[in-house]
């Protein structure tokens, strides 16, 4: 699979403004994304598209698009949108992605990129057929905390070690993020942010995981509590532990990064921590939050520019994999490299567990 081939074919040329359509109308998409996008000089907001055309109509209205619609194929077929922008609900995310993509667009998706191994070969054969920008939702990576932390690693010639402790808080068991089909589990939908961060640090793509959940009958309160170990293909190691059964009072994030003979942990986004030669500096950004508008403003220069993603196809796809790796292997108990994380769907492994 050469999806940096491919987008190489297919380039696409440079524009001067951006007309954006966006599918999903939601909290987040009203509260942070579009909030990002009327922020870019370059993006003109043409559309906003919702299943609920009233709801799509205040919104859009409030926020300054040119047009309402409930039909996401009228947008498609806009000529005046170059890019489109995802926030549905996961199970529609690789159906719209492809769609879009063949329908001539660049796109950005919330995460996750897909919740199977099917699903997300649909944006795979999409993108190689269009050449065009697929971004998916990660916007850790853009922080400017993590852009420091990256700083601290310049220069590094060997493997490094990587912690993430995620304090996520409680959902309720019958929430469809929970539900394997619509949601993806927690580890698929949510833990994704933080193997792409790993990937990120550590410039390697995931080749192997170990999972294991908490134990316990409880519905719906196992999958969101587990400890995932990750082996990079340059060496490096890392570790995801993300928890629900924390107290939510507690600090959310807190990574942690080893190597060069130093110690970097970026604090629940409101500091980074350097350790090196015995005494520790602190970073505190100008503009601090998790890099939502960084990476907004990212993709709508790189449509603009004619440029490639901010984040390859090629390294989304592995991140994918490895949250599928991590779900299976929590299941089953074993370890599974990422060559064989699309064999089995997490359905599929729950009765590979319980057979006898």
């Amino acid at each position: 699979m050469n999806l940096r081939a491919a987008a190489s074919r297919n380039g696409h040329a440079a524009r001067a403004s951006v007309g954006i359509g966006m599918i999903g109308a939601g909290n987040f998409s009203t509260g942070t994304l579009i909030p990002a996008l009327k922020r870019c000089p370059e993006a003109r907001l043409v559309a906003l598209c919702s299943a609920g055309g009233l709801n799509a109509r205040s919104a859009g209205d409030r926020h300054g698009f040119e047009y309402a619609s409930s039909d996401y194929q009228a947008v498609l077929a806009d000529k005046n949108i170059d890019a489109v922008i995802i926030g549905t609900r996961h199970d529609t995310h690789a159906r719209f992605t492809a769609e879009a993509l063949r329908a001539g667009k660049h796109v950005f998706v919330e995460k996750p990129l897909a919740l199977d191994e099917a699903q997300m070969q649909m944006v795979i054969d999409a993108q190689r057929e269009t050449g065009r920008i697929v971004l998916v939702g990660y916007n850790r990576r853009f922080s400017p905390l993590s852009k420091a932390l990256m700083g601290t690693l310049e220069g590094r010639t060997g493997p490094i070690e990587i912690n993430c402790r995620i304090n996520a808080g409680e959902l309720k068991s019958d929430s469809w993020y929970q539900d394997a089909d619509e949601g993806g589990w927690r580890i698929v939908s949510e833990g994704c942010h933080w193997i792409d961060l790993i990937q990120y640090f550590a410039g390697s793509p995931v080749t192997r995981v170990f999972a294991e959940m908490v134990g316990g009958a409880t519905p719906g309160k196992q999958n969101d509590n587990i400890i995932a170990s990750l082996r990079m293909a340059d060496g490096s190691i890392a570790t995801l532990m993300y928890v629900a059964n924390g107290d939510p009072a507690f600090e959310k994030e807190r990574i942690e990064v080893f190597g060069r003979m130093g110690v970097s942990v970026i604090d629940n986004w409101r500091r980074l921590l350097v350790t090196r030669g015995g005494s520790t500096r602190e970073i505190k950004p100008d503009s601090p939050g998790k890099g939502h508008r960084e990476e907004i403003a990212a993709f709508v220069r790189a449509v603009a520019s004619g440029g490639g993603s901010p984040i390859s196809l090629e390294s989304a796809v592995n991140t994918t994999r490895a949250t599928f790796a991590i779900a299976r292997s929590a299941v089953i108990g074993q370890a599974i490299p990422l060559s064989d994380a699309g064999e089995a769907t997490l359905a599929e492994a729950m009765l590979e567990r319980d057979r006898p």
